[in-house]
């Protein structure tokens, strides 16, 4: 398992698209399926209207844009 590195305040968006986001956290998520845990992003985002959101993403879902 080959874990991509992505350091706090990095900017992401999901590969299908969406907002930028930004990174608040990398870690392992146990609580996801696979023999070792899921390599996963919390990110953090204001949406159209300003409003704060965030979420966890696995790793391979997201890239780096700035």
């Amino acid at each position: 398992m080959s874990m991509k590195e992505f350091g706090k305040g990095c900017v992401v968006q999901l590969v299908s698209g969406g907002p930028k986001m930004t990174v608040a956290d990398q870690f392992t998520d146990y609580n996801k399926p696979g023999l070792y845990g899921t390599d996963t992003v919390k990110c953090i985002w204001f949406d159209s209207e300003n409003n704060y959101k965030e979420g966890k993403f696995p790793v391979d879902s997201v890239v780096w844009i700035k």
